[in-house]
């Protein structure tokens, strides 16, 4: 969530520079590159367990 804002923060700054071609290539590319890695790592930690629990379960 921080990463999107922060992302739209930097493409309106790009905007209102009138450098949105060069300035807003780096929000344009990492924000839905921020999206997907998100995803699969909340996906695969969501899976894993922590140590502490797997621990608990085998006591």
């Amino acid at each position: 969530e921080v990463g999107m804002q922060n992302g739209g923060l930097a493409s309106g700054i790009a905007n209102s520079l009138g450098k949105i071609a060069t300035m807003g290539l780096a929000p344009a590319v990492f924000g839905p590159l921020m999206n997907i890695t998100g995803s699969i790592l909340a996906s695969y930690w969501h899976k894993s367990a922590p140590e502490k629990v797997v621990s608990e379960i085998k006591s």
